[in-house]
C-alpha cells in the first residue's frame, strides 16, 4: 500500500509534466505574437499564431479554448493583413467551436 501512494504521485508528475512544458511553450508563442504585432511586425506575428494554433491543436485538441483562442487570433492577424477569405474561415471555424463546447459546458452543468 505504501508503494502505490509513493508511485502515484511519481507517475503523475512524470506524465503532467511533457503537458505542462509544451502549455508553457505555447504561452511563450503567444506571448511573442502579441510582441511582433506591436512592433508591427505582422507577417512575423501571423507566423508565430499559425506555430501557436498547430501546437496547441496537436498539444491541447481541436475542441480545447486555447486552441480555439489560437484560431481567432490567427483570424484576427490575417483580417489585418488583407487575408479575408482565411480569416473569415478561421473566424467561423473557432465560432462555431465555442458556441459547441458552450453549449456541451451547460448541458454538463445541468446534469
Amino acid at each position: 500500500m505504501m508503494i502505490k501512494t509513493k508511485i502515484l504521485p511519481l507517475l503523475f508528475i512524470l506524465l503532467l509534466n511533457p503537458i505542462l512544458t509544451i502549455a508553457g511553450e505555447w504561452e511563450d508563442l503567444n506571448a511573442q505574437v502579441i510582441e511582433a504585432y506591436s512592433a508591427g511586425e505582422y507577417d512575423r506575428a501571423a507566423v508565430l499564431a499559425e506555430q501557436a494554433l498547430k501546437l496547441a491543436n496537436k498539444t491541447f485538441g481541436r475542441k480545447h479554448p486555447d486552441t480555439i483562442k489560437s484560431m481567432s487570433n490567427l483570424a484576427f492577424l490575417y483580417q489585418n493583413q488583407g487575408r479575408y477569405e482565411q480569416a473569415e474561415s478561421l473566424f467561423i471555424n473557432s465560432f462555431v467551436r465555442s458556441v459547441v463546447m458552450r453549449s456541451v459546458g451547460m448541458r454538463l452543468r445541468k446534469l
